[in-house]
């Protein structure tokens, strides 16, 4: 597949997906973290150590929170960019391909004048090593 790209959508919003649950189980533990009580933990020790978590994270939880939510948009808008582009091309596509007229067979003689035919129809030359065969 060189020089080819692919884009999975399923798979793709799999990963917006779960980018999206994980900022909002990354903010919701947080705000329990910072709602409990030394009751709600346990003894002092674990209290102290969850404080000091939370002193220390809260900050930088947050960002990593606001960060994937951003990237979610972005990887949203992409996924959404990118589906509509396919739809673009296949339309484009269908509409080239409704314009070419289905090959006539050849007459033998013409309205146009003197007939160059000389009953033997020309040999087929399909281009060679290419992936593209016009029949020509």
């Amino acid at each position: 597949m060189s020089g080819e790209m692919y884009l999975d959508i399923e798979a793709f919003g799999g990963l917006i997906s779960t980018l999206d649950t994980a900022a909002t189980d990354m903010t919701a533990a947080n705000n329990r973290l910072a709602d409990a009580e030394s009751s709600d933990l346990g003894g002092a020790d674990l209290d102290r150590a969850a404080a000091n978590f939370r002193d220390r994270w809260k900050y930088g939880i947050e960002r990593i929170a606001k960060s994937t939510g951003t990237m979610v948009t972005g990887l949203e808008a992409t996924r959404d960019l990118y589906a509509l582009q396919e739809q673009l091309n296949t339309d484009a596509l269908n509409t080239v391909d409704n314009c070419i007229p289905d090959p006539e067979p050849a007459s033998p003689s013409t309205d146009a004048g003197p007939s160059l035919w000389s009953g033997t129809a020309p040999a087929s030359s399909p281009i060679q090593d290419s992936s593209l065969n016009l029949g020509l």
